[in-house]
């Protein structure tokens, strides 16, 4: 004896419109693990869209702090900068009084010298 095939039979709904003048009637049957995929479907994009908006967030306070960083260390720069103008102008100073204090030693030299010689 020869056994019959038997289909199993998909689980679905059916949703029915029928009309005011009720002219035809129309059906819509969809299977159950449609509205279950659409779910877990809406589900996943809200997930991925809080985790996008929290790190869009944080990556947006993390650049604010920087550029607030990069603030500061521009005025701290420029501070710096002018104070090696500074500290440059006062070394060429220095440099111009050590020049002439040589310039006058070598002078004082020269006159103790002769000085010398001649007694």
């Amino acid at each position: 004896m020869k056994k019959a095939l038997i289909k199993k039979k998909m689980p679905h709904a059916t949703f029915m419109c029928i009309p005011d003048d009720e002219t035809s009637v129309k059906s819509l049957r969809i299977p159950l693990w449609l509205p279950i995929a659409l779910i877990l479907i809406m589900t996943a994009g809200i997930i991925f869209t809080y985790i996008s908006v929290n790190t869009l967030s944080a990556l947006k306070a993390e650049h604010s702090e920087n550029s607030k960083k990069i603030q500061e260390l521009n005025q701290i720069n420029t501070s710096q900068e002018e104070k090696i103008e500074g500290l440059e102008k006062s070394a060429a100073g220095v440099k111009s009084q050590l020049e002439e204090n040589t310039k006058l030693l070598d002078e004082v030299k020269n006159a103790v010298e002769i000085k010398g010689t001649k007694k």
